[in-house]
């Protein structure tokens, strides 16, 4: 998959989701206005106040391991953004690593993406995404820092739709869904997979997940290929025939350990297997490995920019396509991608793994284009996570139950998170 970044991709991602929507390609209307009975409530507007971010950072008893490194602590950034009237939306960015990852993009949305913003009046969330992608795209060039500006901007775009969706005073998945074409059914019950899970946890955490009444699981695996074949196995003998599984290999075979890595797998009946190479190998490799692997491949969470979508379903590779809205694109850009994966006949099942926030959007993602793919939970410790419990919708039967509450219809307690701020 080749993940070369585009000029195009670069300073246009939002201009292209509004053509695709059927919005206008000027930034001073980004979505079309259509009739006073029919207009977009996307587009009444609103003036920047504030845009604040808040990092934090918590210890865990059991580090999270992957063949990349491990982590004893989890750590969070969430931002905030204020209208004139008073009105908050919130969002979250990437800030798993490395180590330092959340005080970083906690300062470019601070000292980079605020002053932009803060006293202008915009449109619509699309014409803020675009404004920040445009005004530091010099920036993020000279310090080669793509993935930094790329995760603080969506966590503002995802505050931005949360806000406006608070202003008309409907659930955010209601807003999503006049945004998307074609309309879709929306289903406010959004299935859930457990994640998160590796041959040194499933004792421990597999107990969580079914508690919740969950039946889909994904394992971690890409360490010893003896022990990822008995965690395979184990984890089918503790959940049954009846429930489905998929693996993660998280992108650390390389094509000729992939082709021969992969064949112990291919009659344990998995549903999927994930990042089997590194994101950013060449196209051919992809191609090759496809064609000796029977299982369908999934990948899309360090996928960049509509182009490289674009390429990525163009291929044939790929079954699944995982964009992550806090770490590129937020929901301007999934929305045009969700219709892009639905064209080409492919599952659009977004990856996640961060704070409350986040999972909380996703689901609403899922529920306005009417999809019936799970929101991946990673159910290892998470102290900030579970924070939020009191505030996020139960998980029963396997499913979350979104409310009708205005916009993402959750507040976080600052007072509570403050111990853990950084």
């Amino acid at each position: 998959m080749p993940l070369k970044f585009t000029r195009r991709e670069f300073l246009g991602t939002a201009v292209a989701a509004a053509a695709a929507a059927g919005i206008a390609a000027l930034p001073s209307r980004v979505f079309s206005q259509g009739s006073p009975a029919t207009a977009n409530p996307a587009n009444a507007g609103f003036t920047v106040a504030n845009l604040e971010a808040f990092a934090f950072r918590v210890p865990i008893a059991t580090p999270r391991v992957a063949v990349y490194g491990s982590q004893a602590f989890r750590s969070a950034i969430f931002v905030k953004l204020t209208d004139a009237d008073g009105v908050s939306g919130w969002g979250e960015s990437f800030a798993n690593w490395p180590p330092f990852a959340a005080e970083h993009r906690a300062r470019v949305v601070d000292q980079v993406l605020a002053p932009r913003v803060k006293g202008k009046k915009f449109q619509n969330p699309a014409q803020l995404n675009l404004t920040l992608t445009e005004g530091v795209a010099i920036q993020r060039i000279k310090s080669d820092e793509r993935g930094p500006f790329d995760q603080a901007i969506a966590a503002v775009d995802l505050a931005a739709w949360d806000l406006v969706a608070r202003r008309q005073r409907m659930p955010l998945f209601e807003l999503l869904a006049k945004q998307f074409e074609p309309r879709a059914e929306m289903s406010r019950s959004v299935e859930v997979y457990a994640s998160g899970l590796t041959s040194t946890t499933i004792d421990k955490f597999l107990p969580r997940a079914r508690e919740l009444g969950i039946n889909i699981f994904k394992l971690k695996i890409g360490f010893d290929p003896k022990d990822d074949l008995k965690s395979v196995l184990r984890l089918r003998k503790a959940t049954g025939d009846g429930s489905v599984l998929r693996v993660d290999v998280d992108q650390v075979w390389t094509l000729e350990e992939a082709k021969v890595r992969v064949k112990p797998l291919e009659n344990l009946g998995l549903e999927w297997i994930e990042e089997p190479l590194r994101a950013d190998r060449p196209i051919k490799e992809w191609l090759e490995f496809a064609s000796v692997c029977s299982i369908p491949i999934a990948a899309g969470e360090n996928i960049r920019g509509v182009e490289d979508f674009r390429t990525a379903l163009a291929s044939g590779v790929f079954a699944v396509l995982q964009p992550d809205i806090i770490k590129w694109g937020g929901f301007t850009d999934a929305l045009l991608v969700a219709k892009l994966v639905g064209k080409a006949g492919k599952r659009f099942c977004p990856h996640y793994l961060g704070g409350g926030i986040g999972l909380i959007a996703t689901a609403h993602l899922l529920a306005a284009i009417g999809s019936q793919e799970a929101i991946e939970l990673d159910v290892s410790e998470n102290p900030l996570r579970e924070m939020f419990l009191e505030q996020l919708p139960k998980i029963k039967n396997g499913r979350i139950q979104l409310s009708r509450e205005s916009g993402l219809g959750i507040e976080p307690d600052l007072r509570t998170l403050s111990a853990f701020r950084i």
